[in-house]
């Protein structure tokens, strides 16, 4: 739909962004971890670990990535929204109060933050032409965001009703610490906060590995050569060192979110809506012209 030196500009773009996007998960999972489990472990061994089993998955194929997700959503999803309900039973829901007191430039700032949860979803783009159902495409996408919508809106709504709205802006993980600080019944499990970060644990695998997949896809369909493997053991290393360079949780949550606002915007809202009206332009040539 567009011309060959631009769509290579815009496909090493994206691969551009998912190796920023990984390179933060990756140090920001990592700091999580040392604090939460791995006090002394260095950042090498738990980035390199998460790299190797993320990049082993990737370069299984599509597939292979299919099914781990059927099994990862199960084993997140279901745990997190019983944590979620256990949570929402010990909160005061009354810090949710004065409701809709922003302005609208308040507002529309914090919605348009909120979008970076669904950093990712242009992944699609690059799916479909794996996919033998085609029409299915729109409606599991549409699922996917009304998901991901919910989930946030719950975490957020239980974070401020545990904190407050004022305590919750010095908390650093504030979701992680609520689960953690929230004592499951019977306590048949002692070390509830390696519970809570397996949870994280394997949302950063599914994440990285989804990242490493896509990037080396859409490298080797731009430059046609070589062999998918080894675009991902080059996407792989590139990952680490930008995620070594990152040693500061400070920078990570700048180029986290310079990375979304100039990058993510563009993938995620300016380039499908492109894409979209050339579609429909090029049908119409079509038409005419037959």
């Amino acid at each position: 739909m567009l011309t060959k030196p631009i769509a290579f500009v815009l496909v090493f773009g994206l691969v551009f962004r998912i190796i920023v996007s990984m390179a933060c998960e990756l140090r920001y999972f990592a700091e999580i971890a040392k604090h939460v489990l791995l006090y002394n472990t260095p950042f090498t061994v738990i980035a390199i670990s998460l790299l190797i089993v993320s990049a082993y998955a990737a370069g299984k194929g599509i597939e292979t990535r299919a099914r781990i997700g059927q099994i990862i959503i199960w084993l997140i999803f279901i745990p997190l929204i019983f944590v979620f309900i256990i949570v929402g039973a010990n909160v005061d829901f009354s810090e949710l109060k004065p409701v809709l007191s922003s302005d609208a430039p308040q507002f529309f700032e914090g919605a348009f933050h909120l979008l970076f949860a669904f950093s990712g979803i242009e992944f699609i783009l690059l799916i479909s032409p794996y996919l033998n159902r085609h029409k299915h495409v729109s409606s599991r996408a549409i699922s996917s965001i009304f998901a991901i919508g919910v989930l946030m809106c719950a975490s957020i709504v239980l974070a401020i009703c545990r904190f407050g709205p004022y305590n919750l802006q010095n908390q650093m993980w504030p979701v992680l610490e609520m689960m953690d600080a929230t004592p499951l019944p019977g306590s048949f499990i002692e070390r509830q906060e390696a519970l809570m970060m397996s949870f994280w644990i394997l949302s950063v695998f599914a994440m990285v590995s989804a990242g490493l997949f896509f990037a080396s896809v859409a490298a080797k369909s731009a430059l046609k050569v070589g062999k998918h493997k080894h675009y991902l053991i080059i996407i792989s290393i590139l990952t680490f060192i930008l995620s070594f360079i990152l040693n500061d949780i400070d920078l990570v949550y700048q180029v986290k979110e310079l990375n979304f606002f100039y990058m993510g915007t563009v993938y995620m809202l300016i380039l499908p809506i492109i894409l979209l009206v050339m579609a429909k332009l090029r049908r119409i040539n079509h038409g005419k012209n037959s």
